[in-house]
């Protein structure tokens, strides 16, 4: 995989997360364990899909079996909020890894930018499948 591959996996990758992500954050953006349950808040109720037209300031997925306390842990930690920030802070390692693959050095072999180079291709690892691969939002 070239460097300019690796930039594009992991650029589709993270452009899908965020749609994900955003989609997932419209009524609720930050996810908490609360007894074995998940909650999202703030949460904007009505929901005309399912006919909820009222609600509270809070969504709970109950837990009555599922998600598992471990399960319901995963679901929170990786929030619409937080993935949205993992989004941000690993799109600045992109503009990094193109900034320092365009600039010279002079006194110093292929450093930064070779170790960025390989900071990306390990990042976009993680996109083992392409976008059009995966379930849409």
């Amino acid at each position: 995989m070239t460097i300019d591959d690796a930039v594009a996996r992991l650029t589709a990758g993270l452009d899908e997360d965020e749609q994900i992500a955003q989609a997932a954050a419209k009524r609720a953006g930050e996810w908490r364990v609360f007894d074995g349950s998940v909650r999202g808040e703030p949460f904007y109720p009505a929901d005309p899909e399912y006919g909820i037209d009222a609600g509270g300031e809070t969504c709970i997925v109950y837990d009555e079996g599922y998600p598992l306390r471990a399960e319901a842990r995963h679901i929170a930690r990786f929030d619409p909020k937080t993935q949205l920030r993992r989004v941000e802070v690993l799109r600045e390692v992109i503009a990094k890894q193109k900034l320092y693959s365009s600039a010279t050095f002079p006194d110093f072999e292929g450093g930064y930018s070779t170790a960025l180079d390989d900071v990306v291709e390990l990042l976009a690892s993680i996109y083992t499948e392409t976008p059009d691969e995966t379930e849409k939002p």
